[in-house]
Order: structure tokens, then sequence, then C-alpha cells
């Protein structure tokens, strides 16, 4: 398999991240919700007054919007795709929202201080680090006590996991394929030990541990161990309790 940057090339042959937006986020914008988006926008609070969030991989800003929408005081969105911040700036503009501030950074090296946000969102951002456990202890130490940490992503489900060490925990490749339209990129494949370690770790409460099939999902089939390999949706929600 060929060897990716596992922050910044995240998007595989000629798909970009404009690409990834016009087959996934066209769903989003059309409300075209699986049974796990209900659950996850249901997750989101209604009330977001004079909170301060943040936004992890935050894309075209759809979710971004959502967030202000609810009140939030301030909105910080990460992304490390410029084209895709300029989409957000774009939103930004046309819905006034000036409570939200974009950042173009990397989540491996978030330029955030501790204790400030109450709540942060990550939307399919986790699957793209290569240090899960270092990410969730970062974004625990920019919660502040009692805030929530809201998380959607891919989860590994990998046959005899334990003797297969070649692909838990590395960057799979992977075509979403949605509406006849497809998309091909690289998902780290934590397992959902993995990312209950990594949340153990960080000191994180999990009060929302939910896993769906991830049907559009598929494995690229030129890939040598396909046929041990999937992935399912998982929806996280932490809490910080000290």
């Amino acid at each position: 398999m060929e060897k990716i940057n596992p922050i910044g090339d995240i998007y595989k042959k000629d798909n970009t991240a404009e690409t990834y937006y016009d087959v996934v986020g066209k769903n989003l914008e059309n409300k075209e919700y699986r049974e796990a988006d209900e659950l996850f926008n249901n997750l989101i609070p209604k009330s977001l007054d004079n909170k301060i969030v943040l936004d992890l991989g935050c894309g075209n800003g759809i979710y971004a919007e959502m967030l202000c929408e609810r009140g939030a005081k301030k909105v910080v969105a990460v992304d490390l795709n410029e084209k895709m911040l300029k989409k957000a700036q774009e939103r930004k503009d046309e819905k006034n929202l000036d409570q939200l501030d974009l950042v173009l950074a990397d989540m491996d090296n978030l330029p955030v201080d501790r204790n400030k946000f109450d709540f942060i969102f990550s939307r399919f951002s986790l699957v793209h680090t290569s240090n899960l456990e270092q990410v969730m202890k970062d974004l625990s130490e920019t919660l502040v006590i009692g805030g929530e940490i809201l998380i959607g992503t891919n989860v590994a489900v990998i046959k005899d996991s334990e003797n297969n060490s070649d692909i838990r925990r590395k960057a799979i490749p992977i075509i979403i394929s949605i509406n006849g339209n497809e998309v091909a990129l690289e998902d780290f494949s934590y397992t959902l030990e993995d990312y209950l370690e990594s949340f153990d770790g960080a000191r994180l409460t999990v009060t929302v541990n939910e896993q769906f099939p991830a049907d559009d999902v598929l494995i690229d089939p030129n890939f040598p161990k396909k046929d041990i390999i999937k992935f399912n949706y998982g929806i996280f929600k932490l809490r910080k309790e000290s």
C-alpha cells in the first residue's frame, strides 16, 4: 500500500476534499440522515448558550453553522484543508456567523489553550490521526471540568485483531459509496478497544457508546486483507469529570 501522510494527505489518487463533500456532504445538506446520523445529531446539545465550542475537522462548516445557531458564544472550527476552510469562510460570510473563528491546523498540533472549551465536536476526524492517544489527551486538556466531547467515527472490526498488527491501527484504503457516487480515502483502523483505551488514558468518562453497521464504507477491493476487516460507525459521548 502506498505510504501517505496520515494527517495532510488523506485523500487518495485524484480525489480531493471537495470530492468527499460532494459525495457525503450533500446528504447532510439535504438532511438525508442515516440512523446513526439521527442519533449523533440528537446528542448535540440543543442549547450552547454562552459556551465555547471546538469543531475538530470542520470541513465546509455545515456543523459549525449549526453550533453557532444553537447559541455558542464562540465556535473555533479547525481543519487542515485550505479549500474546505474557504468554503467554511463563505458560509460564515453568507450566514453572518460572527462568533465563528476558522483555524488552519491539524489535530496533532492543536493551537488551543487548556481548560478552554465547554463542548468539543468531532465528526469523522479521528480516523485521520496516527496518534489517537495523544490527540485524546490534548482534547481532554482543552476541555473544562464538566465539559463534553461528541465523537462520530469509523470503528474497525478485525478478525483476530491480536494477530493482525499489520492492519490494526494502520491506514486502510476504503471507498465510501453513497447513491452511486464513490470517493477513496484512508482511515486508520482503530478498534473499539483502541478508542476506549484512549478515552480512559485521557481520563474521560464514556456516557454514550453506540455502534452501527457502516454499509457504505467498503474496503478497497485491491487491499490484500480486505476480507478480515470492516468498519462500523461509532458514536461516543465523553465527559471530563475532574
